[in-house]
């Protein structure tokens, strides 16, 4: 039952990221992809980005002088994770903009970065855009 729960929350989680995407490349003006492309292309940025996390993580612990094999518990392997996440962070609009330029027709790397921006842009309003609804029915105080 739990895995059911997770599958089903991960595609609803890829569909909303597929749909912003979708908006980000109509925003910058490159040919929005169809919508499950859209949902496996967000799938892909993810893992790309776990993978450069990962394999930083792994620099950073073998340059700290530990060993690979001494890793045996849950906490060694996030704190392996840990090592890398400032990495992934600052490598994250490169990779996907990366994926974006090879993926989606008419898209350069310099496009790839604008769309990963105009994303968070697409964001913001649709959680406005909540937040004002919620206001609206009174389940949200007006901050004035």
């Amino acid at each position: 039952m739990l895995l059911l729960g997770i599958i089903f929350g991960a595609m609803v989680g890829f569909a909303i990221a597929g749909a912003i995407l979708s908006s980000a490349c109509s925003l910058v003006r490159v040919q929005p992809p169809d919508f499950f492309f859209a949902m496996v292309l967000c799938f892909i940025v993810g893992v790309a980005i776990f993978i450069v996390q990962f394999l930083a993580g792994v620099a950073g612990t073998l340059g700290a002088g530990v060993s690979l094999a001494s890793l045996t518990t849950v906490g060694d392997f996030q704190r392996l994770l840990e090592r890398g996440a400032m990495f992934g962070v600052l490598t994250t609009p490169f990779v996907a903009a990366g994926i974006y330029s090879t993926a989606l027709r008419e898209c350069s790397f310099l496009r790839g970065l604008l769309v990963w921006l105009a994303q968070f842009v697409v964001a913001a309003f649709i959680i406005l855009a909540i937040w004002a609804g919620c206001v609206a029915l009174g389940f949200a105080k007006a901050p004035f």
